[in-house]
Protein backbone atom coordinates (compact mmCIF):
# COMPACT_ATOMS: atom_id res chain seq x y z
CA UNK A 1 0.00 0.00 0.00
CA UNK A 2 2.17 2.89 -1.27
CA UNK A 3 -0.16 5.64 -0.03
CA UNK A 4 0.05 4.29 3.54
CA UNK A 5 3.86 4.10 3.42
CA UNK A 6 4.09 7.59 1.94
CA UNK A 7 1.79 8.99 4.63
CA UNK A 8 3.90 7.33 7.34
CA UNK A 9 7.06 8.91 5.91
CA UNK A 10 5.45 12.35 5.61
CA UNK A 11 4.09 12.23 9.15
CA UNK A 12 7.41 11.01 10.56
CA UNK A 13 9.26 13.88 8.86
CA UNK A 14 6.68 16.47 9.96
CA UNK A 15 6.75 15.30 13.57
CA UNK A 16 10.56 15.45 13.63
CA UNK A 17 10.40 18.93 12.06
CA UNK A 18 8.00 20.12 14.78
CA UNK A 19 10.34 18.91 17.52
CA UNK A 20 13.34 20.56 15.85
CA UNK A 21 11.51 23.87 15.31
CA UNK A 22 10.30 23.87 18.91
CA UNK A 23 13.92 23.94 20.02
CA UNK A 24 14.62 27.22 18.23
CA UNK A 25 11.24 28.95 17.88
CA UNK A 26 11.73 30.95 21.08
CA UNK A 27 14.93 32.50 19.77
CA UNK A 28 14.40 32.66 16.01
CA UNK A 29 11.43 34.43 14.40
CA UNK A 30 11.79 32.48 11.13
CA UNK A 31 11.62 29.18 13.03
CA UNK A 32 8.61 30.38 15.02
CA UNK A 33 6.80 31.18 11.76
CA UNK A 34 7.80 27.80 10.27
CA UNK A 35 6.56 26.03 13.41
CA UNK A 36 3.21 27.83 13.36
CA UNK A 37 2.92 27.12 9.62
CA UNK A 38 2.80 23.39 10.43
CA UNK A 39 -0.21 23.89 12.70
CA UNK A 40 -3.90 23.92 11.79
CA UNK A 41 -5.86 27.08 12.51
CA UNK A 42 -7.82 25.17 15.18
CA UNK A 43 -4.67 23.62 16.72
CA UNK A 44 -4.62 22.80 20.44
CA UNK A 45 -1.76 21.65 22.63
CA UNK A 46 -1.85 20.35 26.16
CA UNK A 47 1.58 20.66 27.74
CA UNK A 48 3.03 18.29 30.29
CA UNK A 49 2.16 20.61 33.21
CA UNK A 50 -1.49 20.77 32.06
CA UNK A 51 -1.58 24.14 30.28
CA UNK A 52 -3.78 24.07 27.20
CA UNK A 53 -2.99 26.52 24.41
CA UNK A 54 -4.61 27.26 21.06
CA UNK A 55 -2.53 28.20 18.03
CA UNK A 56 -2.46 31.93 18.84
CA UNK A 57 -1.34 31.42 22.44
CA UNK A 58 1.19 28.76 21.41
CA UNK A 59 2.72 31.15 18.87
CA UNK A 60 3.08 33.83 21.54
CA UNK A 61 4.51 31.40 24.11
CA UNK A 62 6.73 28.90 22.31
CA UNK A 63 8.54 26.30 24.41
CA UNK A 64 11.76 27.34 26.07
CA UNK A 65 14.84 25.72 24.53
CA UNK A 66 16.00 22.55 26.22
CA UNK A 67 17.87 19.38 25.48
CA UNK A 68 15.52 16.84 23.93
CA UNK A 69 16.11 13.40 22.56
CA UNK A 70 13.38 11.43 20.84
CA UNK A 71 13.53 7.70 21.48
CA UNK A 72 13.23 6.42 17.93
CA UNK A 73 12.37 2.87 18.94
CA UNK A 74 9.16 4.13 20.52
CA UNK A 75 7.87 6.19 17.57
CA UNK A 76 4.53 4.95 16.26
CA UNK A 77 2.97 6.44 13.13
CA UNK A 78 -0.63 5.54 12.31
CA UNK A 79 -2.14 7.15 9.22
CA UNK A 80 -5.76 6.47 8.35
CA UNK A 81 -7.01 8.33 5.30
CA UNK A 82 -6.79 12.08 5.92
CA UNK A 83 -5.87 11.70 9.61
CA UNK A 84 -2.68 10.46 11.20
CA UNK A 85 -1.33 10.04 14.71
CA UNK A 86 2.32 10.06 15.79
CA UNK A 87 3.33 9.01 19.29
CA UNK A 88 6.75 8.87 20.89
CA UNK A 89 8.64 9.02 24.13
CA UNK A 90 10.92 11.99 24.50
CA UNK A 91 13.60 12.68 27.05
CA UNK A 92 13.73 16.31 28.15
CA UNK A 93 16.83 17.87 29.73
CA UNK A 94 18.35 14.43 30.20
CA UNK A 95 16.09 13.49 33.11
CA UNK A 96 12.36 13.89 32.48
CA UNK A 97 10.52 11.52 30.17
CA UNK A 98 7.47 12.73 28.25
CA UNK A 99 4.89 10.91 26.13
CA UNK A 100 3.94 12.91 23.03
CA UNK A 101 0.85 12.31 20.93
CA UNK A 102 0.41 14.42 17.80
CA UNK A 103 -2.69 14.23 15.61
CA UNK A 104 -2.47 15.46 12.04
CA UNK A 105 -5.08 16.06 9.38
CA UNK A 106 -4.52 16.47 5.67
CA UNK A 107 -5.74 19.98 4.81
CA UNK A 108 -5.17 22.00 1.68
CA UNK A 109 -2.88 19.39 0.17
CA UNK A 110 -0.60 18.99 3.20
CA UNK A 111 -0.57 17.65 6.73
CA UNK A 112 -1.32 20.05 9.60
CA UNK A 113 -0.99 19.30 13.29
CA UNK A 114 -4.40 19.68 14.89
CA UNK A 115 -3.76 18.31 18.37
CA UNK A 116 -0.64 17.74 20.48
CA UNK A 117 -0.68 16.25 23.94
CA UNK A 118 2.38 15.95 26.15
CA UNK A 119 2.24 13.84 29.31
CA UNK A 120 4.94 13.12 31.86
CA UNK A 121 5.93 9.49 32.23
CA UNK A 122 6.68 8.31 35.74
CA UNK A 123 9.89 6.28 35.96
CA UNK A 124 7.98 3.22 37.21
CA UNK A 125 5.89 3.15 34.00
CA UNK A 126 8.72 2.09 31.71
CA UNK A 127 12.34 1.13 31.48
CA UNK A 128 14.56 3.09 29.07
CA UNK A 129 15.34 1.18 25.90
CA UNK A 130 17.89 -1.55 26.54
CA UNK A 131 17.22 -1.57 30.31
CA UNK A 132 14.76 -4.47 30.36
CA UNK A 133 11.01 -4.69 30.71
CA UNK A 134 8.88 -2.01 32.29
CA UNK A 135 7.93 -2.40 35.92
CA UNK A 136 4.29 -3.30 36.38
CA UNK A 137 2.28 -1.49 39.07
Amino acid sequence: MPDQAQAEQELTRLSAKLFKLEETAGACEADRKALVGCLADDFLIRRDKGAQLDREKYEKDPPKPGTRRAVDEMVTVTPSGAVGVVTCRLQFNGTDWLWNTQMFEKRGGGWKCILWQVRPIEPRQFAPCGAGAATQT
